[in-house]
């Protein structure tokens, strides 16, 4: 692993490093490796926008410049979640916990109910894998290895993990002073075939949502003014259907590739990133 010092400073009591490593399924490793390595390469334009780009088709029109992007981009701070500590977590918007307590009261079974009258938040906070944000943009970067999304929360067995991505962060963007370009990026492998594709849940969310922005009005009625009339953070949900982009970890790993054999990160030797190379390369990544 990379930077073994700097990830172990950041483990939170009682985590030991060994517990992170001995998870090979699991994506805080390899996001790990590949962001802290990227984050040390400066300006973040430089491998920041060819990401964007690759993840979304219609980057050209986002209705917002490039290159303002771009300056926006190299002053950013980028958070990892790996670790657990310092992590960029967010709650969820207030109006979401008071529509689903409404909805729950509502719902026929008494299980339901019982949901709706519990004391203290109905959702935690929403825990980002990997967080670029500026005076301007704020991007979720979700990572996925071998797992699929998340398909609810302790009291909303109807609540996916990219609709909770979205509404989070689309939430936190509209808070922030000026208000910021929201993106969804979701980073998973390049799957080979539909055999493949077809058994991930997120395939089908990311075809919704992506195509039809109406199935992520239906996800997040509270953000919906003409659904609910105390909306006071709505999502233009036709341009917020633009914005989600979907990232293989090929392109993102190639970028690193290319800082590192350029000479761009430091405190890293060749030999440590070829190692880091071959472990892409048996995890099927590259």
């Amino acid at each position: 692993m990379l930077f073994q010092k700097e990830l172990e400073d950041r483990l939170p009591e009682g985590k030991q490093l060994w517990q992170i490593l001995k998870e090979r399924r699991s994506e805080d490793l390899l996001t790990w490796n590949v962001f802290s390595t990227l984050r040390k390469s400066k300006p973040y334009s430089r491998w920041l926008l060819p990401l964007l780009k690759r993840s979304f088709a219609n980057f050209d029109d986002l209705q917002i410049q490039p290159h303002l992007l771009g300056e926006h981009l190299d002053k950013a701070t980028i958070k990892l979640w790996v670790g657990k500590r310092y992590e960029p977590t967010f709650p969820p918007p207030q109006e979401r916990e008071d529509w689903h307590r409404k909805y729950l009261e509502k719902k026929q079974g008494g299980v339901f109910r019982e949901w709706s009258k519990k004391r203290g938040k109905i959702e935690g906070s929403t825990e980002v894998d990997v967080m670029v944000r500026s005076e301007k943009v704020l991007i979720f970067i979700e990572a996925k290895y071998l797992s699929d999304i998340g398909t609810d929360v302790s009291y909303d067995p109807w609540r996916d993990q990219i609709a909770r991505n979205i509404d989070v962060g689309t939430y936190q963007a509209q808070l922030a002073e000026p208000q910021q370009e929201f993106f969804f990026v979701l980073l998973t492998p390049r799957w080979d075939n539909e055999y493949e594709q077809r058994s991930r849940l997120y395939w089908y969310k990311m075809r919704d949502y992506r195509q039809h922005p109406e199935l992520l009005r239906a996800k997040l009625p509270h953000r919906d003014p003409t659904i609910n009339p105390d909306c006071k953070y709505p999502i233009d949900f036709e341009a917020m259907a633009r914005r989600i982009g979907w990232a293989y970890w090929a392109d993102v790993i190639s970028l690193a590739d290319r800082e590192v054999k350029a000479g761009h990160v430091h405190d890293l030797s060749t030999q440590e990133w070829q190692k880091v190379m071959e472990d892409f390369q048996y995890k099927g990544l590259i």
